[in-house]
């Protein structure tokens, strides 16, 4: 049977003072809320535009620690690169003296017939350094192009003449960065060797090619061919200076990068800049030998070979060339080994063993008369 339902007075307590009288309205509200559990409310949100200051906060702080960190992670990387021994990439080949056990750090290898002793020319001072692997280098922007004040002449074809238009703009020429093209045939190059920090940042250049050595090498070839089988085939034979000049310089691509990435190992500069800041520059006259110029005669200022360790490595790249008898260095340098041999001591240049014919350099044109164009030039 089941239990009447309770009234809504059985629902409180009866008063302590009174079983059957019920508390008044008032008292009943407030010992109803007392006796409730406790209600939980959520929590609001947030407003939007507390959470963007929070969020930029934040972003504050980020911008704040990652400088700070990138700082120490610069500092660590300089300080570790410091200890590491420093490297240059460019060709050195000569010991250094005090390497060397049979050599002294005043003169090089002798003979019974004549001493190799360093010349008294001034050593050139206040020359910078070449670029390290490691170092940040700045090339100039635009780097110094051949044929840069000369297209105006007058060729002999328009054929010949839109090909060196075609070559000097083509991104397979440009990156290449010849130094013999620039070294013979750029005015800019020429301008800027009175700035031993640009001329240093440009051999740099010359030397560090984004094309690797073979590429350049066999686009050097190519142009040559075209050159001298169609493009200027007429202005060859007529003695056109532009375009016998170009077909040097292609055909020496490979020899002057070699000569003119010489480094000197006691002064970690090139043996090009040493060179131009001496106050006798006379080892500059041996980077005209693979043009077909030689060596100045002894009554000529600066004819004489300075007999220094930077002028015997140039020698040593000249003459691992002149056996090639379709080049000029194989007419000029037996001269120049001949007289840098009787001022220097014996073996400082080796004698060149030619392997081919007589050096021609294109169609009917003979060296003699590319000594007398390409001499005009310079």
């Amino acid at each position: 049977m089941r239990s009447p339902s309770p009234t809504r007075s059985s629902f409180f307590p009866s008063s302590p003072s009174s079983a059957s009288s019920s508390p008044s309205t008032p008292a009943r509200h407030a010992r109803f809320l007392n006796d409730r559990p406790p209600i939980h409310l959520a929590r609001p949100p947030i407003p939007l535009t507390t959470a963007k200051k929070a969020a930029g906060r934040r972003l504050r702080l980020y911008a704040l620690l990652v400088p700070l960190v990138l700082v120490a992670l610069t500092l660590l990387s300089r300080r570790w690169q410091q200890s590491r021994p420093r490297h240059h990439a460019p060709i050195s080949l000569f010991k250094r003296a005090d390497d060397d056990p049979d050599s002294s750090s005043s003169s090089l290898s002798s003979s019974s017939t004549s001493t190799a002793t360093e010349s008294t020319t001034p050593v050139a001072t206040g020359v910078p350094q070449a670029p390290g692997a490691d170092d940040p280098v700045i090339v100039p922007t635009p780097f110094p192009q051949p044929f840069d004040a000369s297209l105006s002449a007058n060729f002999t074809t328009t054929t010949c003449r839109d090909f060196f238009i075609t070559f000097t703009q083509s991104k397979a020429f440009r990156p290449c960065r010849s130094f013999g093209l620039l070294f013979a045939n750029s005015r800019a190059f020429f301008q800027a060797q009175s700035n031993l920090t640009l001329m240093n940042s440009i051999m740099w250049g010359t030397c560090n090619t984004k094309l690797s050595l073979d590429t350049c090498t066999s686009t050097m070839t190519s142009l040559a061919t075209q050159l001298k089988s169609s493009a200027c085939t007429a202005d060859l034979r007529a003695g056109n200076a532009l375009a016998l000049a170009a077909l040097v310089g292609f055909s020496n691509y490979a020899l002057y990068r070699e000569a003119g990435c010489i480094v000197n190992p006691r002064s970690g500069s090139y043996c090009y800049l040493e060179a131009l800041a001496s106050s006798s520059p006379n080892d500059v006259y041996m980077y005209n030998l693979p043009l077909g110029v030689g060596l100045p005669t002894s009554a000529d200022s600066g004819g004489e070979p300075s007999c220094s360790r930077c002028g015997q490595a140039v020698m040593g790249v000249m003459q691992s060339w002149a056996g090639n008898g379709s080049l000029p260095i194989s007419k000029t340098y037996p001269d120049a080994q001949n007289r840098t041999d009787g001022r220097c001591g014996a073996d400082y240049a080796l004698p060149a063993v030619i392997t081919s014919g007589a050096a021609r350099v294109g169609a009917g044109v003979s060296v003699p008369l590319l000594v007398a164009l390409v001499a005009a030039l310079l």
